[in-house]
């Protein structure tokens, strides 16, 4: 390939990733009445604050919770930053349901930060808490 294609392939390949599956997929989430991640990310942030590192980034694992992630998780339920009964009940969820949320977003900031900072008052602005 010359330069060019590789550009147009570049792009090409960069479109399709924020299409998070293509128009279809987007449609069946929209069906069921749910939004892409990438919409939740849009709502849930400052507008400039995410950067996305790598697009093209796939997982080996997908889905659930591997034994690091059970014992990291069952961690938090002894840490002072997730002492309250909200903090505790969604990572009790977490367990029970065998899935696991990511902060890394955010992981510039660090996790005091991100707990004891910016998810509170995004959350109060959005009067679930």
């Amino acid at each position: 390939m010359d330069p060019q294609e590789l550009n147009d392939e570049l792009q090409r390949r960069r479109e399709e990733q924020r299409q998070g599956g293509g128009q279809e997929a987007i449609a069946r989430q929209h069906a069921k009445g749910k939004r892409t991640a990438r919409e939740r990310i849009v709502d849930l942030l400052d507008p400039g604050s995410f950067q996305e590192m790598d697009p093209f980034l796939t997982h080996r694992h997908t889905g659930g919770t591997v034994d690091q992630d059970i014992s990291a998780l069952k961690s938090e339920l002894t840490d002072p930053r997730f002492a309250n009964d909200h903090w505790k009940s969604q990572i009790k969820l977490q367990l029970k349901i065998k899935k696991k949320s990511e902060q890394q977003a955010l992981a510039k900031y660090g996790l005091d930060f991100v707990t004891d900072t910016y998810l509170p008052e995004k959350l109060k602005e959005m009067n679930i808490i």
